[in-house]
């Protein structure tokens, strides 16, 4: 028997149609019937040499070339890396072998095979390439025979290693013809090639892939595309692998499969990798190798079991063609003397992934139960499908054991996973279904309007198109309809969270395609428009929904979709390496984690290499002196070598705190409210970056910093800047920070983001292929605004030219006309803005519409508002490219309809926006409702002037349907590139934020930011984890965050307060999901320190707690003495009432209107005390209630114009766990005969309500109701005890601390308007005066400005100040009024008191007599002077003898004088001159006429141009009366002022029909005579009477019956 029949082979040597299949039941008989192996392998030689062959090689390149050119194909040769290149092999070619990448050219049909290259020509060629579908098939030619006599040992040696590679293969001709699609896709890739130029063709030939290229590589995430195709090409091109590369290939399979990768399978499916004889003959060599495997062959036969257990996850895997291979692998691992090296191969797990790929999975469980619960969990999908929503398909689901350890680590992810997917997947699933019976319940008016609290709901969505968009790459623009979404602010809502799911579906909901959203833009949400990215990874589903646009509805998931699911796909990684490797430790700790051991070790970078102890730098942390000690080096794990206590500030339990977290390499601190759980975190990151315990053995790895909220990294990150301690490390150099998340308003921390830290990058490529990206985008932008503006525009003639879409006949008709302007040709050939406008457009219906909602606004600012993670800025210049546009465009919106009027086109100015409007509505509708002329008809036309108008717009919208086709195809090819870049982007993106995370010293994360980067985080393998809130974290959080590399985990928070917050309620109440790692390993027993002392409430409200809540918490020394809340006669206080809660229809939460109005009077009444906003914080267990108080409080904002920062915060209890405030107000809300409380039975919730105050603490609520929760009554029976609880909140006078007043209700506010009481203030202020007012609590009013009279005395005479006593100016000077009496003239004069005389001027008239005889007119204090006597008298004018008034002073100088008598002259023009005497120069020269001409022109026509009389007449502007006999009745149609048109007709000048001479003019009508003059009497009776002299010429004229031309 020869080998390959032992081994279970079954050979049929048919040529081409070659098949080998094995026999399991000869397979397992191998091992009894060993025989010799130098006998098997020579009958192999034997059997494999038989092989016969029809047709021989060509004997020199001439024939080769000759046979291939005849054949028409292009053959190509593949590199081996085990042949030896022979003489006759071209050096160059060698180079060129290995690239599977490149396109056949014609040097390959000169090319010899490299794997032959040792024997010469008359050999036959058996394999040859083909260029199909971007890879090489390889096929065989069988029909060649062999010319020259071979050994059988050759023949064998041959055959055996190349043989069976060709008996799936087949030659091109028969590819393309039987596969029409793939042939399809082989022209496309050729034609796209071609495109691509020489250049880029000839780099790739010399590119050598081999195996050895690949091994270093871990996961598919270290491989870029490139490296990937690369590889994929590798099965494509090799021939044959040697035994090296195969176990290199195996491994680098084994570390690419660890993920899911559907394209790598298809690969190895499509090549038949595990049937190659080469692969199964190093299994065979091992089977019958008598003597123990050496290492690399347990390493191959492990890799290969890891590969195929993975390669039975890939839904593409094709059984037939591993389950050879496979059963070779399982011979492997049954053979008795190699148990012990492959003890941990699964041999039985093996046989039933046999079982499972030959048969359906879901039939044949695993005999191991683990192992069938992660194949389930890894092939169960996330978002729930049709089928999942209808028949209620959910995860299995068991109880969860708190208390008590999980059997296996597959156990505990399997449990973890089901319980975290269902807490978000259920209320989907619901919200889902409930949703599909609402659509069945048929008329929508009636079922009115769907409310669900798991989901929201978007009707009238309709898919409009791809866009392009960084970061995000391909996405699809939706628009739904926003009537029932007038009131959502987009700006600050919830609604359409930027990376959450939606579900576009319709109908029944038999499809539901999911989609993230991708760019939230506010003002393209007020218009209905959000750009999706598909979860699928194909566009075809959405291609297949658009069918049913407008009838889609679009379903938003209320849960947070990115918070689960990266979190659920690191765990089914962790899952699927479990499964392909049982060996796997997939859970960091789990001895821990998952066993609940508690005795827990140091870690383990705290030993050295040699195993001595590390040593610690304490002098970081030294808070009080250290008497001269040195405690930079003290060896970690002795404890009695530390700082004492005292030393580093502490108090006993944050002692033992420190020690726990430093020594143990699991270390849990509890705090308490206002213990100090943050300050020790910070205590313990200073020391843990002081001592660089990032860095082991030169190798730096950060600490990682993980937090549930970003404001709780932002609050440590701001306390490390202001570290001294840390100043060594900000002063290396470069920022040793690196915050991943949203945005921080502080800037420091800003520059802590990765983005900021990319841009710092010298060295990086991403911004290079970021600024393509964005090239890309702008050209797709401009694309995109062109295919947009032509469904309402008219694009200009040189346009249309421009893109050669008007052919040429078509361009020199257009062109004809040469009155008109080239660009604005189009416009006059399509009758648009012609001057029977009005006539044009009154034929449109009232229902036309203008442009859509779709076509408005095309350019937009892009909104950087959204808060993503680690999103670069992007933006391009919009305007130039839609200046560039618009320049192209002759009508258009932005050009007819500016905002400003003054920006009109000046072609357009003379419309009004009216009829403006009216012309873009016209075409609008043309080019919607037109259909294009076909090209046939195009062709026909000769004419475009000819045309009737519709069929005008036909052939118009055949030249734009031309360039839509172009920029369509163009915009397709830039989306194509724009994804292949963005990729390109985003994986260098990803390297650099390797790098930079690499060096820093701590990165900062959010839990969900953490599973999103896990990528980053296994390539960075933090050693030390610090989480930050870890009682409020999922524990499936945590453990999607931990790597392999960690060494060191502590947890600070307190699972007292606060759980994670759950989405799935009725899961958690049943399977106690919202029990964090924290609380789990705590209540297991693990060891930890909690915190007792307080450092943040006053005595009276830590109380409350104890010994309810916590056993022991101690109040420290600073809490003592805390100031007393002023207006108040209790600090602490619970106000019970009996007013009852209400609820909203369609709301799950609750709202009391009694305590929000009162907590409104209460928080108003604070500040009137003085309290700032900022200080007061209101809360409430319920989101109604926390909405309600703000409308009650947004009056208050809007009278005192409260800007946005200085409002108050009004929020819910959950939302304010780990924060503080001077003062709280509490609103508890329910109230109810059922003594109904809902969660505020949780005594978590209740811990966090009672903890957040300082210094004040007021809660409100019906007790009665919320009594019936053991936990409140006990806290509410302390409260009476203490005196701090009753049916009214009493009020307490700060100046009059014995009057108190009872407030019960809102209106009882109204008796403390001032916030005092009713007795006058009595204030003496500085100035003397007392305040008036009634009792006001703050000293402010007294610092505002007195109001009262001044009073003080001002002069000798008594008088006192009228000012107000708060002017700024001083008091004085007197300005009463009094009389006194001038000394010279002994007049009196009434004057302030304070005025002096001889300052002023007396004001009675002046009694004395100037030398003309008359009085002076001057006031009795101004000086006479005669000389201006301003005494008019009646004096004749010596130049025109008009009578004048002229001064008694100006009697000697009349010439000066003006004479302003009225001209009334008469005008040559007849109309009287509106000039006086001095303007008209006496009557010689007049001023112009003003009046309006209304002379009579030379042509007859009254002037009517509305002119001024004096200036010229313009040309006449009535019709003209003159014209030839040939216009008839018409006349000339031009105007009286303008030239007449040249008449070309013949000229009528002939003589009478009864004239002898029978002159005429052969001269067309406007050219000068050429008729001779007749000298015939004429025989008409003219009944002229005309002297002799004239008769002959007047005789001549009548005769002609002709009309004198004008020229």
């Amino acid at each position: 028997m020869d080998r390959k029949r032992k081994l279970g082979y079954e050979s049929s040597n048919s040529g081409r149609n070659k098949q080998t299949r094995y026999r399991d039941d000869d397979a397992r008989n191998i091992i009894l019937n060993k025989e010799s192996k130098n006998t098997d392998r020579t009958q192999g030689n034997n059997i494999w040499s038989n092989r016969q062959t029809k047709n021989t090689w060509p004997q020199n390149h001439d024939l080769r070339r000759h046979i291939d050119s005849q054949r028409g194909e292009r053959f190509t040769t593949v590199h081996s890396s085990r042949a030896t290149p022979g003489p006759s092999e071209y050096p160059r070619n060698r180079e060129r072998m290995g690239d599977p990448t490149r396109e056949p050219i014609e040097e390959d049909r000169l090319r010899t095979p490299s794997r032959y290259s040792n024997r010469h020509f008359n050999e036959p060629r058996k394999y040859t390439t083909t260029w199909t579908n971007s890879k090489y098939k390889t096929y065989n030619r069988s029909d060649s025979t062999v010319n020259g006599p071979r050994s059988p040992n050759q023949a064998g040696s041959q055959n055996r290693t190349h043989g069976n590679l060709s008996r799936k293969r087949m030659n091109r001709d028969q590819y393309q013809s039987n596969n029409p699609q793939k042939r399809s896709k082989w022209k496309e890739i050729l034609t796209a090639r071609q495109r691509n130029g020489n250049e880029s063709r000839r780099s790739s030939l010399y590119k050598c892939i081999t195996v050895e290229r690949f091994t270093k590589f871990n996961d598919r995430s270290d491989l870029n595309d490139e490296d990937f195709e690369d590889f994929k090409s590798l099965f494509c091109s090799m021939t044959s692998f040697n035994k090296d590369e195969i176990r290199g290939l195996m491994t680098v399979l084994r570390n690419l499969f660890q993920e899911q990768n559907a394209a790598l399978c298809e690969t190895l499916m499509e090549n038949d990798f595990f049937d190659r004889d080469e692969l199964k003959d190093y299994v065979s060599d091992i089977l019958l190798r008598p003597r123990q495997m050496n290492n690399l062959d347990i390493e191959f036969v492990q890799n290969s079991t890891q590969v195929l257990v993975a390669m039975s996850l890939e839904p593409k895997t094709e059984a037939s063609k591993v389950i050879d291979f496979l059963n070779l692998i399982i011979l492997v691992t049954k053979e008795q003397d190699r148990g012990t090296v492959l003890a941990n191969l699964p041999r039985l797990f093996l046989q039933e992934v046999k079982e499972r790929l030959k048969s359906d999975s879901n039939k044949k469980p695993f005999s191991d139960y683990s192992k069938e619960e992660l194949f389930t969990m890894i092939n169960f999908d996330i978002l729930p499908s049709s089928v999942m929503v209808r028949n209620k398909i959910a995860p299995k689901l068991k109880p969860r054991q708190l208390e008590r350890a999980p059997a296996t680590e597959a156990q505990y992810i399997v449990e973890q996973f089901s319980l975290f997917l269902e807490d978000f997947i259920g209320p989907l699933r619901e919200g889902i279904q409930n949703y599909l019976d609402y659509a069945s319940c048929g008329d929508g008016s009636i079922k009115g309007r769907f409310r669900d609290e798991n989901i929201r709901l978007y009707e009238g969505v309709r898919i409009l198109e791809r866009k392009c968009v960084p970061n995000a790459g391909i996405v699809v623009e939706v628009k739904f309809d926003t009537e029932g979404l007038r009131g959502v602010q987009w700006e600050t809502s919830d609604y359409l969270k930027y990376n959450n799911v939606v579900c576009l579906t319709y109908g029944d909901c038999d499809t539901l395609l999911y989609a993230l959203i991708a760019d939230r833009n506010p003002k393209h949400l007020n218009e209905g428009k959000i750009s999706l990215s598909l979860v699928a990874e194909s566009f075809q589903p959405c291609e297949l929904l658009m069918k049913a646009n407008g009838r889609i509805v679009m379903l938003e998931s209320k849960a947070f979709y990115t918070a689960y699911r990266h979190t659920l796909e690191a765990m089914k990684s962790i899952a699927r390496k479990m499964y392909i490797d049982s060996q796997y430790a997939g859970i960091p700790f789990s001895e821990h984690i998952v066993e609940l051991k508690t005795n827990v070790s140091e870690p383990l970078y705290s030993k050295w290499g040699n195993d001595e102890e590390m040593l610690a730098n304490f002098n970081c942390m030294l808070q009080n002196s250290a008497d001269g000690k040195d405690y930079s080096k003290v060896p970690l794990a002795k404890l009695d070598s530390w700082p004492s206590k005292m030393e580093l500030g502490m108090n006993e339990q944050q002692y033992c705190a420190l020690q726990l977290c430093l020594t143990k390499k699991l270390g849990i601190l509890q705090g308490p409210p206002g213990t100090g759980k943050t300050w020790m975190g910070l205590r313990i990151l200073e020391f843990l970056l002081n001592n660089d315990l990032g860095f082991h053995n030169s190798e730096k790895r950060p600490i990682l910093l993980l937090s549930y909220t970003n404001h709780a990294l932002d609050q440590i990150f701001d306390a490390l800047f202001d570290m001294d301690s840390l100043s060594k490390i900000f002063s290396a150099g470069g920022n040793p920070f690196v915050r991943v998340g949203s945005r921080s308003i502080v800037p420091r921390i800003q520059q802590c983001t990765l983005a900021e830290h990319r841009k710092q990058q010298k060295s990086g490529k991403s911004k290079k292929y970021f600024e393509n990206v964005m090239k890309l985008k702008q050209k797709i932008f401009e694309i995109e605004l062109w295919l947009e503006k032509m469904k309402n525009s008219i694009v200009s003639s040189s346009f249309l030219y421009e893109k050669e879409c008007i052919i040429d006949k078509h361009k020199h008709s257009l062109n004809s006309d040469p009155n008109t302007k080239t660009d604005e040709v189009i416009c006059h050939w399509l009758e648009i803005g012609t001057s029977n406008r009005n006539i044009q457009f009154a034929t449109m219906q009232v229902d036309v519409r203008r442009v859509s909602d779709d076509d408005k606004e095309i350019l937009r600012d892009r909104s950087l508002a959204r808060i993503v993670e680690d999103v670069d800025d992007f933006a391009f210049n919009e305007r130039i490219s839609f200046s560039k546009v618009i320049s192209k465009l002759i009508v258009s919106e932005e050009l007819l309809l500016p905002k400003d009027e003054k920006n009109v086109s000046h072609s357009w100015n003379r419309f009004t926006r009216d009829e403006r409007e009216k012309i873009l509505n016209h075409i609008s509708l043309k080019l919607r409702l037109d259909t294009a002329m076909s090209e046939e008809e195009e062709q026909n036309v000769a004419n475009v002037w000819r045309l009737s108008i519709d069929e005008k717009w036909r052939l118009y919208k055949a030249w734009i349907r031309k360039i839509q086709v172009l920029y369509e195809q163009e915009k397709k090819t830039l989306m194509e590139k724009f994804e292949k870049e963005n990729n390109i982007y985003m994986n260098e993106k990803q390297k650099e934020n390797t790098r930079i995370v690499s060096k820093c010293s701590l990165v900062g994360m959010t839990t969900t930011g953490a599973a999103q980067n896990i990528d980053l985080l296994r390539k960075v393998q933090p050693r030390i984890v610090v989480v930050e809130e870890a009682a409020q974290v999922f524990e499936q959080h945590i453990i999607g965050c931990l790597t392999e590399g960690l060494q060191h985990l502590i947890l600070i928070g307190d699972h007292q307060q606060l759980r994670p917050p759950i989405n799935n309620y009725k899961l958690s109440k049943k399977y106690k999901t919202d029990v964090s790692m924290m609380e789990r390993l705590v209540m297991n027993g693990m060891p930890y320190v909690c915190l007792s002392q307080q450092h943040r409430m006053r005595p009276e409200i830590s109380s409350l707690l104890t010994p309810t809540i916590y056993k022991d918490l101690q109040n420290h020394q600073s809490v003592l003495s805390c100031e007393h809340i002023r207006g108040f006669q209790h600090d602490v206080y619970f106000l019970d009432h009996t007013y009852p809660e209400s609820q909203t229809r369609f709301s799950t939460s609750h709202k009391n209107e009694f305590e929000a109005e009162m907590i409104s009077k209460i928080f108003q009444y604070l500040l009137i005390q003085g309290y700032n906003k900022q200080d007061i914080t209101i809360l409430s267990p319920y989101n109604d209630q926390v909405k309600l108080i703000r409308n009650y409080l947004r009056k208050i904002d809007v009278s005192s114009n409260v800007s946005d920062h200085e409002k108050a915060l009004i929020t819910a209890v959950d939302n304010f766990q780990g924060e503080e405030n001077e003062i709280i107000l509490l609103s508890l809300v329910r109230g109810n005969d059922e003594r109904k409380i809902g969660h505020l039975h949780d005594i978590k919730r209740i811990c966090v309500s009672l903890s957040r105050a300082k210094r004040g603490f007021f809660v409100l609520g019906n007790f009665q109701t919320i009594r019936k929760s053991e936990t409140w009554n006990e806290i509410i029976s302390k409260a009476e005890s203490n005196g701090i609880f009753g049916t009214y909140l009493p009020l307490r006078c700060v100046n009059h601390p014995g009057t108190i007043r009872k407030v019960s209700k809102p209106s009882d506010f109204d008796l403390v308007p001032s916030g005092g009481c009713t007795e006058p203030c009595g204030f003496q202020r500085s100035c003397g005066h007392i305040c008036n007012l009634k009792c006001h609590p703050t000293q402010s009013l007294h610092e505002t400005p007195c109001m009262k009279v001044c009073e003080k005395t001002l002069c000798d005479n008594g008088h006192k100040c009228k000012r107000e006593c708060s002017h700024p100016l001083p008091c004085g000077p007197c300005e009463v009024q009094m009389t006194k009496v001038f000394k010279k003239c002994k007049h009196d004069i009434k004057v302030n008191c304070s005025t002096d005389l001889d300052t002023v001027e007396c004001q009675q008239p002046c009694s004395k007599q100037y030398s003309c005889g008359h009085s002076c007119t001057q006031p009795c204090g101004v000086s006479c002077r005669p000389e201006q006597c301003s005494v008019l008298l009646p004096q004749v004018h010596p130049r025109c003898s008009h009578e004048i008034m002229a001064a008694c002073c100006k009697r000697t100088k009349l010439y000066e004088t003006k004479c302003f008598k009225e001209c009334s002259a008469i005008l040559s023009c007849g109309h009287v001159c509106k000039g006086d005497c001095f303007s008209c120069s006496s009557g010689r020269l007049h001023i112009l006429c003003n009046e309006v001409c209304k002379r009579v022109l030379v042509c007859g026509h009254s002037c009517n141009s509305k002119h001024s009389c004096s200036t010229d007449c313009p040309p006449c502007s009535e019709r003209c009366p003159s014209g030839c006999e040939h216009l008839a009745k018409r006349g000339c149609p031009k105007k009286c002022g303008e030239k007449c048109i040249d008449c070309r007709e013949p000229c009528l000048w002939v003589c009478d029909k009864g004239c002898k001479n029978g002159y005429r003019c052969s001269k067309q009508c406007f050219e000068e005579c050429t008729r001779p003059r007749c000298e015939e009497r004429c025989k008409k009776n003219c009944h002229v009477n005309i002297a002799a002299s004239d008769y002959v010429e007047s005789h001549v004229l009548h005769c002609a019956k002709s009309v004198i031309k004008k020229n």
